[in-house]
């Protein structure tokens, strides 16, 4: 629906028709006449302000066309140049995505590395434990010979030591014998020993009743004296 507005233009009425509103066609219409009258002050008719009028406004619409399409050709360069970005950017994207790829790849071999070095490290421990695996056992082997040499010399003493052990055998057999009569005798000597006491206790047996009959007669012969002194007082 088209809208109508009344205007007024260099003193003269007008009515203007238009899609826009009535403000804008207001204002495209204050314009244009404070245009004429500036281009007025400049001491001109009518007619050729209103037609300076027109052409200022031509170049200004010349402009912003020329504008418009400078904008178009710099938005068609910037659209050209957005495509040629975009395929860039998809290059790149695609690249990328390669080199995302390849370095997923990379990343397996260099796992696959860090496998390997740590499996070189461990063999190197392997061969470093069988170089020092190789030195014990040249130590354990001149230990066992050492150990040999004195099996063996421990074996000469052992036979030295049976020798020795057969014959203190035999000299305990012959001190076992001599150990035996020597017992016997001791026995006899035992019972010898035994007879001779028994004689000894009868011996001491009558020496302490010769004591006590020698007290006995000691003590009868003081009764004698006593007797006798008394006889002897008696006669006297």
């Amino acid at each position: 629906m088209k809208n109508r507005v009344e205007v007024v233009i260099a003193g003269n009425r007008f009515t203007m028709t238009g899609e826009q509103d009535e403000e804008y066609m207001t204002k495209i219409a204050a314009l244009v006449d404070n245009r004429v009258s500036k281009i007025r002050e400049n001491g001109v008719n009518m007619l050729q302000a209103i037609t300076l009028t027109a052409c200022d406004m031509a170049d200004n619409y010349v402009q912003a066309v020329q504008g418009a399409e400078n904008l178009r050709t710099q938005i068609s360069g910037y659209l050209s140049e957005n495509k040629d970005l975009t395929q860039e950017l998809a290059d790149a994207r695609e690249e990328i995505e390669s080199l995302e790829n390849n370095a997923a790849s990379r990343a397996d071999e260099i796992a696959q590395l860090d496998r390997f070095k740590d499996r070189i490290s461990e063999l190197e421990a392997q061969v470093e434990a069988g170089e020092k695996s190789k030195e014990r056992i040249t130590e354990l082997e001149g230990r066992l010979g050492e150990t040999q040499k004195r099996l063996q010399s421990a074996q000469g003493e052992a036979e030295a030591r049976t020798r020795r052990v057969s014959e203190l055998e035999q000299q305990l057999g012959q001190a076992d014998a001599r150990h035996r009569s020597d017992l016997e005798q001791a026995e006899r000597t035992e019972r010898e020993v035994r007879e001779l006491r028994e004689r000894v206790a009868d011996n001491e047996k009558m020496g302490r009743r010769i004591e006590e009959l020698e007290k006995e007669l000691a003590s009868t012969e003081r009764q004698l004296n006593e007797v006798r002194s008394r006889l002897s007082r008696l006669l006297k």
